[in-house]
């Protein structure tokens, strides 16, 4: 009787056992299911992740795209639009060049040429010399000489449907230098250069007052693909104007920057984002 009983407990036991060894084997099997499973889900998020960034790109290019369409087919308009301007700043009268001398008559012949070229190419997509707008003339203002400069900064206005159709690589640029630029001039410019950003803007030898030097500033600090900024033999006499430059350059989004600032002393400094808290806390010596 007690070895039934004994046999029949072995016999439970090992029908328990095999129970048991048939459990762990199903949850291995499905352990190892569940760890591909994960490993396929990862499969799938990282090419889920990677259709994204796909879908994202084609999403940027298309946008790059239209926008280049829409920049090129406004540039196409304005240009469509020039081909009957005409240049219509008046000569200055016999009484400017009565006033002047035979040198500044040479200047101002200069710099009437010079800036109806300049605003003729911009108006008409002609090519600039250098890729440059450049006028260059030592010459003090007369306001005989203001309806020049409002031509030049219309045409400067409509110049920021070209310089958005630019090649890769190519930089706009603007150069002024050696002409005065009161107030009544840089009022008109700031205006035009308001929505025009070039990448290179030369100011050099301007008699720029305080407030030429804030429009100065101010474009600097408006201007978001701005690479190089000079202000040569301008001087800046408020030690809040030079402070304030120097923060211009600090927060610049432009990764390059070469900023010349002339100070009383006319020291000329070349800035860059690492000098800019360097050079803000010089900036009262350099000024005293």
């Amino acid at each position: 009787m007690s070895s039934n009983h004994d046999a029949k407990r072995r016999k439970t036991e090992d029908g328990v056992a095999t129970d048991v060894m048939g459990m762990e084997s199903k949850m291995d099997r499905m352990e190892e299911n569940l760890i591909h499973l994960k490993a396929r889900n990862g499969q799938l998020e990282a090419s889920l992740q990677r259709t994204k960034t796909s879908v994202s790109s084609m999403q940027n290019n298309i946008s790059n795209f239209r926008e280049s369409v829409e920049n090129r087919q406004k540039y196409h308009e304005v240009i469509l639009r020039n081909q009957k301007w005409e240049y219509s700043a008046p000569r200055p009268s016999r009484d400017y060049w009565q006033s002047i001398t035979d040198d500044q008559e040479e200047e101002a012949n200069a710099f009437l040429d010079l800036i109806e070229k300049n605003t003729s190419a911009m108006r008409r997509g002609a090519s600039l010399t250098e890729g440059m707008i450049r006028v260059d003339a030592e010459l003090p203002y007369h306001k005989s000489l203001l309806p020049h400069w409002k031509e030049f900064a219309s045409a400067i206005e409509q110049h920021q449907h070209a310089i958005k159709c630019l090649p890769k690589g190519e930089k706009s640029r603007i150069s002024l230098v050696r002409m005065d630029l009161p107030d009544v001039v840089t009022d008109s410019l700031s205006k035009a250069l308001h929505s025009t950003h070039f990448h290179q803007f030369f100011f050099l030898r301007n008699n720029l007052g305080s407030s030429g030097i804030n429009f100065a500033l101010k474009y600097a600090e408006s201007n978001p693909i701005l690479e190089q900024f000079f202000l040569d033999f301008n001087r800046i006499d408020s030690k809040n104007d030079f402070d304030r430059l120097c923060k211009i350059i600090e927060c610049h989004p432009a990764s390059v920057k070469r900023l010349p600032v002339s100070s009383r002393s006319l020291i000329f400094v070349f800035l860059d984002k690492a000098l800019a808290n360097i050079i803000a806390s010089l900036s009262s010596s350099l000024l005293c």
